[in-house]
């Protein structure tokens, strides 16, 4: 109370001047127009020049925004430099900082193309999304922005720095709303809120859009509201034409807009229209230029504005008002936070979740990286945040309004190759919350080279510690082809068939924002089929290798790579120590030179390191590289051929990763490579080249002496190979397609060590139980 006496006197002695000389009342009403909405803040900062006064303001959809802007106390620079940002890019956007996101809560990534989701608290109805830009970060921004504001004015926005009040539009009942108190930043959030583009948001239990689509132009309602003795209109945008034959567009853009009458009833008017016909409402990399545009617009009235205004307001008077409305605004701290929306049950997990590590460091910032997690979540359908200022503890109260889901998603993809390894993915998955987050998965690869069928539970648990515990089975088959040359000629009899089956148990918390430890224990069976020659008939029997073995491990992994397949940026950073213990059996086959059964027992620890690290040098260039270290103190398998099946694999490119390449595979080895990126964007594709040189030193190679048996080389790093390979990548909307050639240095001269793909799609399979 005491603050808010201290500024009506403070104000009133900023103003009293003002009042003593000025007679005259104008009104500045802000059309809706998108991304020319810059133009406004030129308009206004020519006004200011000219000393004239605004003692109110009113907007619809873009022009709510900067109007509630200026009503807050915001200057012009202020607000030209809010809109030029790159968190306002974001925002409209909608590219959320993904490091806002526990990597511990996200799902194992897959290869999915399209995910279809189903509401199945609704019929199993299909879920179309409701925008085409993601709003969490926007719906924030916006409530700090205004909070300051907001808890001055008292929720009462005739109690801004200058009265205020926006359209926003009331489908439900099919006209405009007039917004003149309440949150301020939701009232602004709802008059932006473009049809499809943005999500729209509920305030008092209706479902509001973007005012221009009943009101863009509030002029009469200056007149009713506040009745000016001047009325300045800004007018950056018109009706739309009549639908034209053909064009969808035009057929959406009539049925959700209605037309408004941009004529001031105000005898004493000015219309102030910029010519703006060349940029569009959603061209928003042209932005800076509606500024000036609107600018000079303005500019040129200011003789007719005189004709009528006869009053001014110096800058250093405007400022003085400014300056003490702003130091009224609390700081903004939040020291509570209250969740709508959801069940007891549900709430339980949902303020775990908000709460988790709150205690550490700034408790507004924290709570503000766990909303934004809690968005992402795969359990919340939407957040809805509003704030409001607690005079009593002199600190703010978050509420959030939460929307919890119930869904079912089918998922689909795969790949499509010019090499032998496509495969058509299919995955379900079923989310439910209660106290818990629970999740049920299955899916299934179907290919000539690669088939795979998964299913699993998993368990989030989320509190002061928070976990998640899943059980998964895996079935996975490899056929790895003989490739002759570069393009689609492969034998047509494998030569080798890689089965293994496991159930693992996993438990993981999070020990960082991006980063997450995890225990793992499993049982699993590798069953693998070869032959000991490559020229084999349909009357050749495969050697047989059955290892049962069971597999417990701890690792670390940090990851923040913005694509899991062709990464431009992020790190990607795992630690892994593993311990195996299982019998080999062996039994032979036709071509084997072992022609008896055998068994062997193997104990032994390996540890893994593997890191990717992926740096912005300018706007179409980035650099990266890849460590790896490997060591295994496995012993060696019964022959040549089941030692490199079950020896490490260095994958740096498609075809090491689908293709057995022994120079590839041992039980120690150091690597690294490098890449450079090339990248250009249009039409919405992101596209890149990328041209990566690998060194693979293996420290024992594993050779083969006589009657096929396995040993190590005698000699530390006797050979290191070399890998070179150039990507072109076109990522569209749907998936990667990806143009790759390449180098695999090879030791039998008849392996052609050169490789062309062409390949749609992404390349990944369910779990192994020992990972290598």
């Amino acid at each position: 109370m005491k603050k808010a006496i201290l500024f009506v006197l403070s104000l009133l002695m900023a103003i009293s001047p003002c009042f003593s000389q000025r007679t005259q009342k104008v009104g500045l009403v802000l059309s809706g127009g998108g991304a020319r909405g810059l133009a406004h803040i030129g308009a206004i900062q020519a006004l200011e020049e000219n000393n004239i006064p605004i003692d109110y303001v009113a907007g619809s959809s873009v022009g709510a925004i900067v109007g509630a802007l200026y009503a807050s106390g915001y200057s012009v620079e202020q607000m030209k430099g809010l809109f030029l940002s790159e968190d306002f890019q974001r925002w409209l956007s909608g590219k959320v900082d993904k490091n806002y996101s526990y990597f511990y809560k996200e799902n194992e990534k897959d290869p999915a193309l399209v995910t279809f989701t189903f509401d199945t608290k609704n019929k199993f109805r299909f879920q179309i999304p409701s925008s085409v830009v993601n709003t969490i970060q926007m719906d924030y921004a916006l409530m700090e922005i205004f909070a300051g504001a907001s808890a001055v004015a008292n929720n009462n926005f005739d109690s801004l720095m200058i009265p205020f009040f926006c359209i926003t539009s009331d489908i439900e009942a099919g006209k405009a709303s007039i917004r003149r108190k309440g949150d301020l930043g939701q009232a602004v959030r709802a008059s932006m809120t473009f049809p499809f583009y943005f999500t729209p948001i509920t305030i008092e239990g209706k479902v509001m859009f973007d005012g221009g689509m009943y009101n863009n132009f509030p002029s009469k309602e200056m007149q009713e509201i506040y009745n000016p003795d001047i009325i300045i209109g800004v007018k950056i945008s018109g009706n739309y034409p009549p639908p034209r034959e053909g064009d969808v567009v035009s057929y959406l853009q009539n049925i959700v807009t209605k037309e408004t009458d941009y004529n001031i009833t105000c005898e004493n008017s000015v219309i102030i229209e910029p010519d703006l016909k060349p940029f569009g409402i959603l061209d928003f990399g042209k932005m800076e230029e509606t500024y000036f545009i609107g600018y000079y617009a303005a500019k040129e009235k200011i003789a007719k504005i005189r004709e009528f205004q006869k009053d001014s307001t110096t800058k250093e008077e405007l400022d003085l008002i400014r300056k003490s409305f702003n130091n009224q605004k609390p700081s903004l701290v939040i020291n509570n936070v209250v969740v709508e929306g959801a069940n007891q049950a549900q709430k339980h997990y949902i303020e775990g979740s908000l709460f988790y590590n709150s205690s550490n460091g700034n408790f507004s910032e924290q709570i503000k990286r766990n909303y934004f997690s809690l968005c992402f979540d795969r359990n919340i359908k939407s957040v809805q945040p509003y704030i409001y200022y607690n005079n009593f503890s002199q600190s703010y109260v978050l509420n959030l309004n939460v929307n919890t889901q119930e869904s079912f998603k089918v998922k689909v993809g795969g790949l499509l190759s010019s090499n032998p390894i496509s495969h058509l993915y299919l995955g379900t998955e079923y989310n439910y919350l209660h106290h818990y987050s629970w999740q049920l998965k299955t899916n299934i690869f179907l290919g000539r080279y690669y088939t795979s069928f998964m299913t699993g539970i998993r368990l989030d648990n989320s509190s002061h510690f928070p976990f998640y515990a899943e059980i998964e089975f895996n079935a996975n088959k490899w056929r790895y082809y003989n490739l002759k040359t570069n393009f689609f000629d492969f034998s047509p009899l494998n030569y080798i068939v890689q089965n293994e089956t496991n159930i693992q148990f996993n438990l993981g918390v999070p020990i960082g924002v991006k980063d997450k430890l995890v225990f793992n224990a499993g049982y699993g069976l590798v069953d693998d089929e070869y032959f000991n020659i490559k020229n084999t008939t349909i009357y050749d029997t495969a050697d047989n290798t059955r290892f049962h073995h069971f597999a417990s491990g701890l690792t670390r992994c940090l990851y923040s790579l913005n694509d899991f397949q062709f990464p431009t940026s992020g790190i990607f950073s795992k630690i892994q120590l593993q311990y195996i213990h299982g019998k080999e059996k062996f039994k032979p086959g036709n071509t084997s030179t072992i022609s008896y059964s055998k068994e062997k027992i193997h104990r032994w620890m390996q540890f893994s390191f593997r890191h990717k690290q992926y740096f912005d040098i300018t706007k179409n260039f980035a650099f990266g590289f890849n460590a790896d270290v490997f060591y295994s103190f496995q012993n060696l398998f019964l022959n040549y051929n089941s030692t490199l099946l079950n020896a490490g694999v260095y994958a740096p490119t498609l075809e090491t990763f689908t293709q057995f390449m022994p120079e590839y595979r041992a039980n120690q080895y150091l690597a690294f490579g490098t890449e450079n990126i090339f990248k250009v964007s249009f039409y919405r594709i992101d596209a890149s080249f990328r041209l990566n040189g690998n060194l693979f030193a293996p420290i024992s190679r594993i050779i083969t002496k006589d009657n096929n048996l396995p040993t190590y080389s005698t000699d530390f790093f006797n050979k290191i190979y070399l890998i070179i390979s150039s990507t072109l990548v076109f990522n569209t909307p749907i998936g990667p397609l990806s143009i790759i050639a390449g180098y695999h240095q090879r030791d039998d001269i008849k392996s052609n060590p050169f490789t062309i793909s062409v390949n749609f799609g992404y390349v990944m399979f369910n779990r192994k139980n020992i990972d290598r």
